[in-house]
């Protein structure tokens, strides 16, 4: 990805966000250090903006987690330091979903 397109994917990401409604927020983190420090500095991004969450931290994504994640009743689900290597089964199984990958 070049730089022109990795700016336009912020872009579209920041749009995507500001037009979220004032809901709770479902964050799923990765059990790590960098995971634990990331989802410290959006937590409290997130407290700023006045959203609600709540936050788990796993080892590693499974079908079975996205399945249980797609019944919850959170409307966005951030995945921080995890889920990359998942794009197409978070697609498939949260599609329905408002979905940010960190």
């Amino acid at each position: 990805m070049g730089y022109d397109e990795y700016i336009h994917k912020i872009n579209e990401a920041e749009i995507k966000y500001n037009s979220l409604e004032k809901k709770p927020i479902r964050i799923i983190e990765h059990l790590d250090a960098d995971g634990i420090s990331s989802v410290a500095i959006l937590t409290k991004a997130l407290e700023r903006e006045d959203y609600g969450f709540s936050a788990s931290l796993v080892m590693q994504l499974n079908n079975a987690l996205l399945e249980e994640l797609a019944k919850e009743d959170y409307e966005t689900i951030f995945f921080v330091d995890i889920g990359s290597g998942f794009l197409s089964q978070i697609e498939k199984i949260l599609h329905k979903k408002n979905i940010f990958i960190l």
